[in-house]
């Protein structure tokens, strides 16, 4: 049980190390989502609209890629292909004029 233990926070540690070289430190990259999502919400609140759980959520999603890039590795593909299939699912759910 102790091996496994042990294993399992060194697993941990590499998982955090190797996401900070293309997500940039997780203390930055929080503190720039957390600005995002309030900016959006301030604005959301300001103009009086509506929420929908799915478009916010979608909208949230898209941030927290955004923080990552800013925080981190901008040349990760994954984080652009993550935007253009979160940008894709309010229309999904929702129907879109």
């Amino acid at each position: 049980m102790v091996l496994n233990k042990m294993a399992s926070e060194d697993s941990t540690k590499g998982l955090i190390s190797t996401r900070e070289q293309t997500h940039g430190p997780f203390n930055q990259q929080a503190l720039i989502s957390q600005e995002l999502k309030d900016v959006y919400y301030k604005y959301q609140t300001y103009f009086e609209k509506d929420s929908d759980p799915i478009v916010d959520e979608a909208i949230e999603m898209i941030l927290h890629k955004i923080s990552r890039i800013a925080a981190g590795n901008y040349y990760v593909k994954e984080h652009w292909d993550d935007i253009a299939g979160y940008a894709q699912l309010p229309a999904k759910f929702r129907s879109m004029k």
